[in-house]
Formats: C-alpha cells, structure tokens, sequence
C-alpha cells in the first residue's frame, strides 16, 4: 500500500521533529512499514468516518506508547493518508476528533 502524508501532517511532524530527533524512525518502523505491507494497525473511532488512530511509542523519551505520538489515518483508494500527528501530551489529544478533522 502507499503511504501519503497532507500538509496538515507534515507541519505538525516538523514542530515536533526539532524535539524529538527519531520521530521519522519511529513513524516508518511501527506505522509506516506496517500499512505499507498492508496492515491496519489502530482502532477505527466512529465518530470520524472511518478515520484510523493509533499510538506509534517516541523512542526518544523511553515512556513507551504512553509518551509517544497518536497518529490519525484513513485509507482512500487503496492508499493510506496520514492526517494528524500530536503528541499524547499535547491538548489537541483532548479535542473531539471530528472538529480536529474539520480543519485539514
């Protein structure tokens, strides 16, 4: 499968880059190889049209997935598109995800 990033993704994952150094090894080792073989790793969450979250662990900060990223994705055409990047300590974890989706 392909794996897309939107503009909205790759500027978050740019702020959060100048903090955490591996954050592109820690996206393409638990989330990108695995939709890229096909897997769907995550929950789907109902409120947000078949959109996909899942928490990929920031190696950087030795908390486990507790203290790494959520990442949001959704499969369009047999490709997967990802959405959002925060980290699980960020307040944007709070917001309900169909007005965090509103704005991509």
């Amino acid at each position: 499968m392909i794996v897309t990033r939107t503009n909205r993704f790759e500027s978050l994952a740019k702020r959060l880059r100048k903090r955490n150094r591996r954050i592109e090894d820690d996206l393409r080792g638990q989330l990108v190889e695995k939709l890229e073989r096909g897997e769907l790793p995550g929950d789907r969450a109902p409120e947000t049209h078949g959109c996909i979250k899942v928490r990929v662990r920031n190696s950087s900060n030795g908390k486990g997935s507790s203290g790494g990223y959520r990442v949001i994705y959704r499969i369009e055409n047999g490709v997967a598109v990802l959405l959002l990047i925060t980290e699980k300590s960020d307040r944007l974890r709070d917001l309900p995800f169909t007005d965090v989706l509103k704005n991509i």
